[in-house]
């Protein structure tokens, strides 16, 4: 517009309308609309009414004021204080639970170390009183010096099948022609227990381990018994029926060997066991046994027996094998009651 030119001059342009201010209130909004006004902060509780805008429309801060979604911190804050008991309760029942872990714990220690002590003890105790048993008779090794006093073939059909060592019977004119020792070990296992192995013997089986049984013990009549099968090998006296020129051995596969071995009666025979002293300490190096003892094999009658074979293991003899006899074989040695001269006593057999 040129200066000096007057508003009335342009007939173009219409008059602005007149704003007018008043205490009228906007129109209510819907509910659901957005410019619906955010309701009054939790300070203005009491009473008082949310402000009036100034004009119909609403501003950035206030637009941004009504999307806010409203806040109860009531029930916040008390899940918060729910979550902090549950925690502190939580944390009591982990210390009551790690009080009670460590307590097991100790108990279970205690008592692990009060029964290892306990057995450790036992074990010692134990290992120390076998050790002291070994060292007293009648553990140890000994010679068991007897006389052949009866012999019996009647297992087989063939006598000279059977036969026992030294192959002479006990006579008072020619005892030594009857002895037979046995060399053997016994091992004590506890303060009363024992066993008995045998050393190698040609005219014997041999065993190993074999449990001692103790009889009427702190008496005069206490004694040691055992019993074992064995295989007794016999080389027969010249040539079997139907050999030939061949060597055979002989086995009687059903043989027991038994023994009692008396710990305080002592022994007779053989000649000068007597001036022998009662033992005391165990013996390392077979010392003569003092005491009575009396020592059996016995082969029962029964199909194949004897079982009889040639070097290359071939049997030999089956017709005397298939003959059994009906009776049973043995060799009986003793070291005390020795008679001789025929008499019973020399010929007695022994049932333990």
């Amino acid at each position: 517009m040129a200066p000096g030119s007057s508003r009335m001059s342009l007939p173009s342009i219409a008059p602005m309308p007149v704003i007018v201010e008043d205490e009228t209130a906007p129109p209510h909004l819907p509910a659901r609309s957005k410019r619906r006004s955010a309701p009054a902060l939790a300070g203005s509780i009491g009473g008082g009414h949310a402000r009036h805008p100034s004009s119909g429309t609403l501003s950035t801060t206030e637009k941004s004021v009504s999307n806010v979604p409203d806040r109860d911190p009531g029930p916040q804050r008390e899940g918060f204080r729910d979550q902090e008991w549950v925690a502190r309760r939580g944390g009591w029942y982990r210390l009551v639970v790690t009080v009670l872990v460590v307590v097991a714990l100790a108990v279970g220690l205690s008592v692990g170390l009060t029964i290892g002590l306990r057995k450790k003890h036992k074990s010692q105790s134990q290992s120390a009183s076998t050790v002291t048993a070994n060292s007293l008779f009648p553990a140890g090794s000994y010679a068991f010096t007897t006389a052949l006093v009866n012999t019996s073939t009647a297992c087989t059909s063939e006598a000279s099948t059977f036969r026992c060592y030294p192959y002479a019977t006990y006579t008072p004119l020619s005892p030594n022609a009857s002895a037979a020792t046995f060399h053997w070990v016994i091992t004590a296992v506890s303060s009363y227990a024992y066993t008995i192995s045998s050393s190698a013997n040609p005219f014997a089986p041999s065993f190993s381990n074999v449990s001692l049984t103790l009889l009427d013990g702190n008496q005069a009549t206490e004694r040691l018994v055992f019993s074992v099968p064995a295989a007794k090998a016999v080389v027969p006296a010249g040539s079997l029926p139907g050999a030939g020129d061949r060597a055979a051995t002989c086995w009687f596969n059903s043989t027991v060997l038994s023994a009692t071995l008396w710990t305080r009666a002592r022994a007779s025979y053989p000649p000068g066991v007597a001036a022998v002293p009662d033992p005391v300490n165990a013996s390392a190096t077979f010392q003569p046994w003092p005491y009575a003892a009396e020592i059996r094999q016995v082969a029962a009658a029964g199909p194949g027996v004897p079982d009889c074979r040639d070097g290359d293991g071939a049997e030999v003899g089956d017709s005397f094998a298939e003959a059994a006899g009906a009776g049973d074989c043995g060799c009986w040695y003793a070291n005390h009651g020795l008679v001789g001269n025929g008499t019973v006593a020399a010929g007695r057999r022994w049932d333990g």
